[in-house]
């Protein structure tokens, strides 16, 4: 796409999205809980990789692209704070997982809802027709997008 008055509009509509994004989301999870956006990406990643709420550090390591040692201190300062705890294998003892502690977990369930809440109340007042535009959109978007498995 050439560089047009609608494609400039675009992408100053995505910039001021970011930011309310942020304002209302990420900062209020800042201010409540000391919380980063790194911080939340990382519980969420643990939070949602699977049923138990739990993952390996070489998992963790390869999700945010760090070595082994680096996720290692990662999890040193979160059990710190007390938001994880390492895990030992019923059936391997070998086997260390990274889990959230309840405390971790109470944040995630709180801040999921809120999170669905401000998309909710961010497209409450589009027309059916906006929607599928703004999917149609996005659609063509994420397609420009590689997402390295």
């Amino acid at each position: 796409m050439e560089n047009t008055e609608a494609a400039r509009k675009a992408f100053e509509t995505i910039k001021v999205y970011f930011k309310l994004q942020d304002v209302y989301f990420f900062q209020s999870l800042k201010r409540m809980n000391h919380m980063t956006l790194r911080d939340y990406m990382i519980f969420h990643y643990i939070y949602a990789e699977n049923p138990m709420h739990q993952v390996q550090p070489s998992k963790l390591a390869n999700y945010l692209e760090i070595s082994p040692s680096a996720v290692s201190q990662l999890i040193t300062n979160y059990e710190k704070r007390n938001w994880v705890k390492r895990v030992h294998s019923d059936t391997d003892r070998r086997n260390v997982y990274v889990s959230l502690t309840d405390e971790a977990h109470e944040i995630m369930v709180k801040y999921f809802p809120l999170e669905e809440d401000l998309i909710r109340k961010a497209i409450r007042n589009c027309s059916t027709e906006d929607l599928s535009a703004f999917v149609r959109v996005l659609s063509c978007i994420n397609q420009q997008i590689p997402i390295e498995e």
